[in-house]
Order: structure tokens, then sequence, then C-alpha cells
């Protein structure tokens, strides 16, 4: 399969799956509902707005050395993202104070004013850029289709919807947001070379992030793991079932990891092997953490298989040397095991989550993963 080919099955992909949720949320199935929290709907919504952001970050990288204005911009665009996945999973506008309907508003105006003000600077500089006038058009689109997302919720507010309408006015708004992030993917993914590229001949950069990004995830994550852990359980639970603050960094760095362990095929340079689809599929099985309850025994038995599962096909691929994984793997099961055996509360399995994704992440972004290669013709 060509390039082209690739880069159409990862954006109309993309679009089948959002429309299958959206005929999920019309029919009320609860795990497939964009209406509902912590679920697989809610899970894809956030994580494909982290694509959207690695993609953006790419932008960032390759323009960097040549046009710092536009590299900042991109990285804004970027980081923007990613606090609006962090939002879509872990639910943190609707947790602001609203005793009142106006309090909510005055909570909410403040970040919408600095989103706002952040995303005119990026749209701005790309637009003055001739190469990415067209992506900061299809930006702005997206941008305001999210803003509208505000005034449909509004306009529900005021009206008595009847009941049997409301899933279809559900869809309608949760699909503005969807269509959103297409047309986010659309304008983005031109920043990734490898398979998604018009380019065939070019590997860079590709998800640049994922090894950009690495020491402070992992930094972060084991500093702020446990104060994530103790903000969250310090959330009293609520009627509506909102997402968890704490479920958006595992599964955040799941998604990572796995598409490190995938990136060899996405750079187009070969040498991929049957380990690395499995490690990648053994990494997205992790991004499920957010559709289960922290207090069910699943949670740790989850861990624990992905746990084993990883360590095996480390073992096997001799890319992953054992200097990576013998100390994350001691740190897993030591951590997995303390859990399991103590029946840790709320506070340790976020804890655990997190640690166990950061450790899967940490071997499976080994600089093996990211050795440039240029395709072969046929590749190209």
């Amino acid at each position: 399969m060509n390039n082209r080919n690739w880069r159409a099955l990862w954006f109309y992909g993309a679009i089948l799956v959002c429309l299958l949720l959206i005929v999920a949320t019309v029919v009320d199935n609860r795990d497939f509902n964009l209406r509902r929290e912590g679920n697989y709907a809610a899970m894809w919504s956030g994580l494909l707005l982290l694509l959207v952001a690695l993609h953006a970050f790419d932008g960032r990288e390759a323009t960097k050395a040549d046009d710092p204005a536009v590299a900042r911009a991109w990285l804004v665009i970027s980081m923007v993202l990613v606090s609006l996945s962090l939002d879509e999973i872990g639910s943190l506008h609707e947790r602001l104070p609203s005793e009142t309907h106006l309090m909510y508003w005055l909570w909410v105006l403040p970040f919408a004013a600095t989103y706002a003000g952040l995303a005119l600077y990026a749209l701005v500089v790309l637009y003055r850029s001739e190469q990415y006038r067209k992506a900061a058009l299809l930006i702005c689109l997206a941008f305001l289709l999210f803003g509208s997302v505000a005034i449909q919720e509004e306009i529900e507010w005021r009206m008595n919807v009847a009941r049997h309408w409301k899933p279809i006015r559900g869809a309608i708004e949760e699909g503005t947001e969807l269509l959103g992030m297409i047309i986010l993917l659309k304008a983005t993914m031109a920043n990734t070379k490898g398979l998604l590229s018009r380019d065939g001949r070019s590997v860079f950069p590709t998800l640049e992030a994922l090894r950009a990004w690495r020491v402070p995830v992992l930094a972060i994550g084991l500093v702020g793991a446990p104060l994530i852990a103790w903000a969250t359980v310090s959330i009293p639970p609520d009627r509506w079932n909102h997402g968890q603050p704490a479920h958006w960094p595992p599964t955040a760095v799941f998604l990572l990891a796995a598409l490190c362990a995938l990136r060899p095929f996405l750079a187009g340079s070969g040498g991929m092997r049957w380990t690395g689809w499995a490690l990648g599929l053994v990494c997205l099985a992790g991004c499920t953490n957010m559709t289960l309850k922290i207090d069910s025994v699943r949670v740790p038995a989850l861990m624990g298989l992905l746990v084993v599962a990883a360590i095996v096909l480390w073992v096997i691929d001799s890319r992953y040397a054992p200097r990576l994984y013998v100390p994350a793997a001691f740190a897993l099961i030591a951590g997995v095991g303390i859990v399991w055996f103590a029946s840790g509360g709320a506070f340790m399995r976020y804890w655990l989550v997190l640690w166990v994704a950061l450790g899967v992440y940490y071997v499976n972004s080994t600089p093996a993963n990211f050795q440039p290669s240029v395709p072969s013709s046929s590749e190209a």
C-alpha cells in the first residue's frame, strides 16, 4: 500500500469512527454515546485531539530551524489541543463552580478568552506564511465549530427540548465537535512525513513529539502521579458520572507508547516486526483503563496482564535491551503486586495506572524506534 492509500486510511478511517459514534449517540448506546463520560466515545474524542496535537507538533519540528515564528505558532496550537484533550477526558470545565448558570459562565469565559487569544496569535502567524495559509483557515474553521458548541449548549439550556429529541440534539452537538476535530486532522497531518506524507522520500518529522516529550512526560508523570491521584480522589462523585482528571494522563501516555511501538511503520522506514504490532495493541488496550471504575478488580487485573504481555514482547524483540526493560519491569510488577494484594484504594490505583503507563512508554520510546532511514522507491 503506497503513501496516498495510508494517508487516506488514516483520515477516512477517523471519519468512519466518528460517524459510527454519532449513530451510537442517536440510539443511546451506553458504551459509545458521545454524551456520556468515561466510555469509549469519550476516549476516542480525547485521543483524537491528542493525535492532532502530535501532528501539529511536527509542524513545529519541521519549521523551527527556518522560521521560528511559525514553529512557535504550531507549538501553541499543539499545546492548546493537548489541554482540550485533557478536558475532554477529565471533564475539567464541567467541574467549574456552577451554583448558578451565570457563575458557571463567569468561570468559563476567562479560560475561553485565553484559548481564543492563543489560537488567534497562532492563526495570524500561520496565515502570513503562504505554505500554511490553507492550514490556518482550516484550523480557524475548526475552532469556530468548537465555539459554536457553547452556543448550542446555551440554547439547549434555555429551551425545553422534548425527551425523544435529546439524543438527536446531543448527536448534533457532539458531531459538531467531531467535525472540528476531523478538520484539524486534515489541517495538521500534512506536517507528518513518512507514510502520511505526499513526499514519500522524506521521513522527518514523524510524530517527533514521541521523542521530544519523553523526558518531560516521564519527569512530570513520576512526580505528579500521587498529586494527580490525590486531587482526583478529593473530587466528590456526582450524579452525571463526569470523567476523572486522573484518567487522562495514563490514557494519553498509553497512546504515546502505542505510537512509539508503531513508529518504524509510520515513518515508512521499514524494520517493523510483529512484536511492534503486538506492543501497539497492548498499549491501546491500556487506553481503555478510563472506561473502568477505579475500584473494580479489573483495573489491577488489566494492568497486570499488560505488564506481563509487554515484558514478554520486550524480551522477544532485540531492539529492547535489558538495560531498558529490567528496571521498568521490576517497578511495574512491584506496583501491580502491591495494589493487587493490598487492595489499595482509589488513590493507590490512580497512581499505579499512571506509573504502569509511564513504564511502558519509557521502554517503547527506546531510541531504536527513532532511527531515520529513507524508504525504498517502492514504498515512496
